[in-house]
């Protein structure tokens, strides 16, 4: 089989256009059709990349809402985070990292790098993690970024290590379930800290593995829940 790996599409098509142009038979010819065969599907690849790139863009600029990191003590924070995400976050090491046991501290990292690019009177670690768990939570809700990335059913262990994004209703739902012997009452987004955050998120482990669903599902359940 012939490879045309250190060939530019542009070359291979200048190719064919020769083999097309002087009519040639024989070897060369089933050679053009192979050449031909090439750059559809590497066009076809090109044109698959261009609309998962764009369905990433819809994602990170759609998954933190206007309210969903309000009152933060700077201005600019949403934008910022969308702009993280679209930009800073290679959904393919996020599934690497996924499927490794290193997860936690990609996110830490990501957290730290995002809660960085705050204004300094807005560097809020809690909601740098929330906007990250509300975006990387989109993103596996979304069946076209489930394919790209081939994350199926089998994938439950890894899903389970995606966090359920923390804000006070999410808070309060853990705080009256039975698995709570320790948490502290809920501040805010803005004064979370890790320590705090990981105190929760076992907790909602715990919860989801008796309830049989991913953790990050439980902002299903307690999103603006019926009083």
């Amino acid at each position: 089989m012939a490879d045309f790996t250190k060939f530019s599409t542009n070359q291979l098509q200048n190719s064919l256009n020769v083999i097309r142009y002087q009519n040639i038979n024989g070897a060369t010819q089933e050679f053009g059709n192979l050449l031909e065969k090439e750059i559809e599907k590497r066009n076809t690849d090109k044109s698959k990349k261009h609309f998962y790139s764009l369905i990433k863009r819809k994602v990170a600029q759609t998954s933190v809402g206007s309210s969903a990191l309000r009152n933060q003590g700077a201005k600019g924070i949403i934008e910022i985070s969308r702009n993280y995400f679209e930009n800073e976050i290679d959904l393919k090491e996020f599934k690497q990292q996924l499927y490794s046991d290193n997860f936690k501290e990609y996110l830490d990292n990501n957290t730290i790098k995002l809660r960085n690019l705050f204004p300094i009177n807005g560097q809020s670690w809690g909601a740098a993690r929330k906007g990250l768990n509300l975006f990387l939570r989109d993103v596996i809700y979304n069946h076209y970024l489930r394919e790209y990335l081939n994350i199926n059913s089998d994938s439950i262990k890894h899903l389970q290590k995606l966090e359920v994004p923390l804000d006070k209703d999410v808070a309060k739902g853990l705080y009256q379930e039975k698995e709570n012997k320790s948490l502290k009452r809920w501040k805010s987004i803005k004064s979370l800290d890790q320590n705090t955050s990981d105190k929760y998120q076992n907790i909602a482990l715990s919860i989801a593995d008796r309830k049989g669903i991913l953790r990050v599902h439980l902002d299903l359940e307690y999103w603006r829940k019926a009083k």
